[in-house]
């Protein structure tokens, strides 16, 4: 728990997206609810212009109540409180989500997550493959920007993102709060963390 208690209190909610979005980070757009419903999605639709979206609680972690629906499909299982809804991003599947990993804000590792053939999920729970990479330049950039646009003094930060229809790289989620930090596939095999840790001690 050493990054800074204040933190545990707004990075559980994915509210947070919605502010660091207004300083400039970009998003898959998004719906935000007290709670989903038909309508709601239905207007999603439209309103993205898309045939799939993605209907997620705020609070949540591993996926959990998270649905991807197609245009009339029912609401079943459904989160029952404050939600977001986004348009379904295809490259999930085709080139899957990529996290970059920082000890004490410097960049260690990153590492691209895909989903088993048929599902969209990512965790490891759900089959999900993950592989260490070399992230692109523009996705690093993005990263450090995520980070640039929080104030308290992390000691380890997971950016999640993903690429858009264009190709651009959206910010997925800023995972602050004890996250997997994927030290199996760190090249290092964790050294940098450690340094990071021992330096906090």
């Amino acid at each position: 728990m050493f990054n800074p208690p204040g933190v545990l209190g707004w990075n559980s909610d994915k509210s947070y997206l919605g502010r660091l979005a207004d300083r400039g980070v970009p998003i898959p757009p998004t719906i935000w609810t007290d709670a989903p419903t038909r309508s709601d999605v239905d207007s999603a639709f439209d309103r993205f212009g898309t045939d799939q979206v993605v209907v997620k609680p705020r609070v949540s972690g591993g996926a959990w109540k998270t649905l991807r629906l197609s245009r009339g499909q029912p609401l079943t299982g459904a989160p029952d409180g404050p939600s977001l809804i986004q348009p379904y991003l295809p490259s999930i599947v085709t080139d899957g989500e990529t996290s970059l990993l920082f000890f004490g804000r410097r960049f260690s590792h990153a590492v691209r997550k895909t989903p088993v053939p048929g599902d969209f999920r990512i965790q490891v729970q759900f089959g999900g493959r993950y592989e260490s990479v070399a992230p692109p330049p523009e996705a690093l950039a993005l990263a450090e920007a995520v980070l640039a646009g929080i104030d308290e003094d992390l000691l380890y930060a997971r950016i999640d993102l993903a690429r858009d229809a264009d190709g651009g790289w959206l910010l997925m989620e800023a995972e602050l709060i004890e996250p997997d930090l994927y030290l199996a596939q760190a090249p290092d095999g964790g050294a940098a963390f450690a340094r990071a840790v021992r330096g906090r001690l």
